[in-house]
């Protein structure tokens, strides 16, 4: 459960950074 958990928040994170990098940077 903590695992997917962590997961799932990693996925989540990285979907935005890649989505602001794309938008500004």
């Amino acid at each position: 459960f903590g695992l997917l958990t962590y997961l799932t928040n990693l996925y989540f994170k990285i979907k935005e950074d890649r989505r602001k990098a794309a938008r500004g940077e």
